[in-house]
């Protein structure tokens, strides 16, 4: 933090700090008003929001570059306040849009887009996560390995099946979480086991994220439910879980690599490995970008290119360079078969459109995030709705939205959910056409007591 202190211009520790009085004032707010803290929709602003606020200052130890192959941090200060400049504006922006959103009132918290979708049944739900999990393991089968075992990199040498497996991954990630949030308000335990069968479908990725946003969620659902109307009991316990889940985190991601799992590993993986490293990805980015012989705004190229995620990149020079996973690695760091950089939820924004993109990104994710927050808080928090259990899949449209606006490569995640919502709502038109037959069979004479 000294460091930061030390080397930051002016503009950029006005930023941080003031975005900090937003994000702490926001905090409190709902604290006092609405007596919790956390949903689905916050855990992202609250790991945002550390990652920024604590751990980028820490970034500018040597130690947090040793990771990315630089032994000095020197060179990198420069683009280490920039990235935190341009971030710490972002967040305040949906912060304060998100918190406006928040505090009107509202007789439908739903956004529009949502409320005009058709209705799906939970049961089809059920059948898309089982197809899901039938094509996942169709997947591994061919491949003939499982990620979670040291596997992750399979797919460079299957790259045709890599859109499949991502879809696969999606597919069951969207569904499982639908069905837990139904069986919680519902109270019923009807798809435990095909539920279950998700669960470990995520840990066999050997990702983090999909495999820890469904323990939150269950930990919120099932907080929420045995403490309904009591916000501050529930919140004082969700805050203890989380710290189990992020500890649980860093365990799996010791367990990846074959590190064994030590205090010190954790400390060290929390301030200068990769779990919260967005801002100094973002640093490591903008070096490169303004090196490179190509370093111009990228004018809506790479949300372009996300836009055409359905093509393969075999096929599409385009998408092959613009891309944002394949633009910040391969194009200005020429490193191949890479994961990919966040660089925070500010930074391809800027590297499009300038602060003008950061502050129009942020106002639109502000909005999305405070429509779903409020949906939440209304359904489940404040009074347990057993109706939200069958609306929540559709919230998801409006949440995958706001992920392509901070990073564009997430579009083919928003692409397969309206592929699986197509799914389902087809097999709810079958449902509804069967069971008409049926009760036309059961009940002949009302039917034709009814054409008279």
């Amino acid at each position: 933090m000294s460091t930061f202190l030390r080397v930051a211009p002016v503009e950029v520790l006005a930023a941080y700090w003031a975005s900090l009085a937003v994000f702490v004032s926001h905090t409190l707010w709902r604290l006092t008003t609405r007596r919790y803290v956390f949903s689905p929709y916050t855990i992202p602003v609250y790991t945002i929001a550390f990652a920024l606020y604590l751990i980028a200052p820490m970034q500018y130890d040597d130690q947090a570059w040793v990771v990315l192959g630089q032994l000095d941090a020197t060179g990198y200060y420069p683009f280490l306040n920039l990235s935190i400049g341009v971030n710490a504006v972002g967040l305040a922006v949906v912060l304060l849009v998100m918190w406006y959103v928040e505090s009107r009132p509202r007789s439908n918290p739903m956004p529009p887009l949502l409320t005009r979708l058709p209705d799906i049944s939970i049961e089809s739900i059920r059948n898309v996560l089982i197809g899901g999990l039938v094509l996942f393991a169709g997947v591994l089968a061919i491949v003939g390995a499982i990620p979670l075992f040291g596997a992750r990199t399979i797919f460079s040498a299957h790259s045709e099946l890599r859109p499949v497996y991502n879809f696969a991954n999606f597919v069951i990630l969207f569904a499982t979480s639908s069905l837990i949030v139904w069986s919680f308000l519902s109270r019923s335990g009807r798809f435990v086991l095909v539920i279950a069968m998700g669960v470990v479908a995520m840990l066999l990725t050997g990702g983090r994220a999909s495999v820890l946003s469904t323990l939150e969620l269950t930990t919120f659902m099932w907080i929420y439910g045995k403490y309904p109307n009591r916000p501050g009991r529930a919140t004082a316990l969700i805050t203890a879980s989380l710290a189990c889940v992020a500890v649980a985190g860093i365990f799996l991601a010791s367990f990846r690599v074959g590190r064994d799992f030590d205090i010190g590993g954790i400390l060290s993986e929390v301030a200068y490995a990769n779990t919260f490293s967005d801002i100094r990805d973002g640093a490591f980015i903008t070096a490169a970008w303004e090196a490179h012989e190509s370093s111009a705004p990228l004018e809506g190229r790479s949300y372009l290119a996300g836009f055409l995620s359905f093509l393969p990149s075999s096929v599409s020079d385009f998408r092959s360079t613009w891309s944002w996973g394949y633009y910040t690695t391969e194009g200005l760091m020429g490193w191949a078969n890479h994961f990919g950089f966040r660089g925070g939820w500010s930074l391809e924004a800027f590297m499009n459109f300038g602060f003008a993109g950061v502050v129009g990104a942020a106002v639109l994710c502000g909005w999305l995030l405070g429509r779903l927050e409020l949906l939440f808080h209304r359904k489940v928090v404040a009074r347990l709705d057993v109706a939200f259990g069958s609306a929540y899949p559709l919230t998801w449209v409006g949440y995958s939205i706001f992920t392509v606006l901070i990073a564009s490569s997430a579009t083919y995640n928003l692409y397969s959910l309206l592929i699986a919502l197509m799914a389902a709502w087809l097999m709810t038109q079958f449902q509804h056409t069967s069971e008409s037959g049926i009760a036309r069979l059961r009940f002949p004479h009302s039917v034709g007591q009814g054409r008279q």
